[in-house]
């Protein structure tokens, strides 16, 4: 637990930057509506627009404003690690519902309804986004004095991303 403030952690990093961002005397730059102090000008600005934004809802593990209660419950779980959004289809879940129905369209497209539009048999190519992308790894080693070997591997990786 911090000695100046109600913010406690169990890792002692988090303390520790939790004492420079928050508690820093050597710290030029200070809100003048929370103290909070800053190394340098453009962190402070930043930090002050969370005032002026209405941004009222703080984390009490390390201080983070949200806008609203939702988007505080979706910053808390950086913290406790929880991912309350699962699959059905395979082990992966995410921290917002959002991530998961991307991980569905990209992962299961076949299990993921269209959300009742009708398209054309050739919509879903408008909708798709390949990324093609080869490298050539050259290695060269030698097993003794007089013999060097030199290998060239060329591999062509090809990444499709519904969109």
């Amino acid at each position: 637990m911090c000695p100046l403030c109600s913010f406690s952690t169990s890792r002692p990093v988090s303390m520790v930057t939790h004492m420079r961002s928050s508690h820093s005397t050597t710290d030029q730059h200070r809100c003048r509506i929370c103290q909070r102090s800053f190394s340098r000008q453009p962190e402070l600005q930043a930090h002050v627009r969370c005032h002026r934004q209405g941004n009222q809802y703080r984390c009490e593990r390390c201080g983070h404003l949200a806008r609203t209660a939702n988007k505080l419950i979706e910053h808390v779980r950086v913290h406790t690690g929880e991912r309350p959004f699962t699959c059905d289809l395979c082990p992966y879940s995410a921290k917002r519902r959002d991530s998961l129905r991307l991980h569905c369209r990209l992962k299961h497209p076949e299990h993921t309804p269209s959300h009742g539009h009708t398209h054309t048999p050739s919509h879903g190519h408008t909708h798709t986004l390949t990324r093609t992308h080869t490298h050539t790894l050259t290695r060269t080693h030698t097993h003794t004095l007089t013999r060097t070997h030199t290998h060239t591997l060329t591999r062509t990786h090809t990444h499709t991303l519904l969109v």
